[in-house]
């Protein structure tokens, strides 16, 4: 089971890491090495996924938040995997607790 969520997580992260495109305060730039600019910035890190996902910032994940972020067919039973105390939203630490991967760290 904790090794299917940990699967289930790097999934979640790196889609989220693929489709973000440019995140917090990012713009797009022209690709590195183009007129001196630099490219956009580094892939967000988790804590920073999390608060794109969380969009009325309330501090948790919903199951409607997670799935308007994620166009993949099986959200809601990835969803369900990472609340693995049914509470019917993620923390933070869902996501990024003790034992979860840290993209970008």
């Amino acid at each position: 089971m904790t090794k299917n969520l940990i699967t289930l997580s790097i999934v979640l992260l790196a889609s989220l890491m693929l489709s973000s495109g440019p995140t917090l305060g990012q713009t797009p730039g022209p690709p590195p090495g183009q007129a001196g600019q630099p490219g956009p910035g580094p892939k967000p890190r988790c804590p920073e996924l999390f608060k794109i996902l969380d969009t009325n910032h309330d501090g948790k994940v919903t199951l409607d938040e997670f799935k308007a972020a994620h166009h993949m067919r099986d959200a809601e039973q990835t969803f369900k995997a990472m609340d693995t105390q049914g509470k019917g939203y993620l923390t933070q630490e869902d996501l990024c607790g003790k034992g979860k991967i840290h993209p970008g760290q």
